[in-house]
C-alpha cells in the first residue's frame, strides 16, 4: 500500500481538469451498485535513454472497452482515444514513470438497480508510484482433466 502523490491533471470525461476538481457525486451509481470497470497500467522511463514506456497501454485499454461490453457500459470513447488521453495526460503531469488508472463508472442521475439513464463518467489519472522491486513470477503446466464421458 503506498500513498497517493498528487499531481497537476486528470482526464476526466474528454478534458484535462485540475486534480481537485475530478470529483464525484455520492449518489453516482457506481458508488451504491458497483457499476464500473478499471484497469491497472504502469509507465516505466528506461534508465539508460531516459524514453518512458508504458506497458501494454493498447491491450489494457481493449481490455476495458471488453469490460464495459460485458458490464454493459457504453464507453464513448474508443481505444485510441484513450490511448491519446493517457500519453497527453503523462507528459502533462511531466511524469518519466507513473502508474494509470483508467476508469469508467456510472455517474450521478439515476437511482435504482436498473442503471439505465445513468451518465457513463470516465476519467484517467497518473500520479508517481515507484515499483520497489520486480514481481516474481512462475509458471506451471496446468492440464485440465475431463471425467471420461457417461456411458450411453
Amino acid at each position: 500500500m503506498a500513498d497517493i502523490t498528487e499531481v497537476d491533471y486528470i482526464w476526466k470525461n474528454g478534458e484535462m481538469i485540475p486534480w481537485a476538481e475530478a470529483t464525484t457525486h455520492v449518489l453516482s451509481h457506481s458508488l451504491h451498485y458497483g457499476s464500473g470497470v478499471f484497469e491497472g497500467i504502469r509507465c516505466y522511463q528506461n534508465p539508460e535513454t531516459k524514453k518512458s514506456y508504458v506497458f501494454r497501454l493498447r491491450d489494457h485499454m481493449e481490455r476495458l472497452h471488453r469490460s464495459c461490453k460485458i458490464s454493459l457500459i457504453d464507453l464513448p470513447y474508443s481505444v485510441d482515444e484513450l490511448c491519446d488521453a493517457t500519453i497527453e495526460l503523462i507528459r502533462k503531469n511531466n511524469l518519466p514513470s507513473c502508474y494509470i488508472r483508467p476508469i469508467v463508472y456510472r455517474g450521478y442521475g439515476v437511482m435504482g438497480v436498473d442503471p439505465t439513464g445513468a451518465p457513463t463518467d470516465v476519467a484517467i489519472a497518473v500520479w508517481p508510484w515507484a515499483c520497489r522491486r520486480g514481481a516474481s513470477v512462475r509458471t506451471t503446466p496446468f492440464r485440465l482433466r475431463l471425467k471420461p464421458p457417461l456411458p450411453t
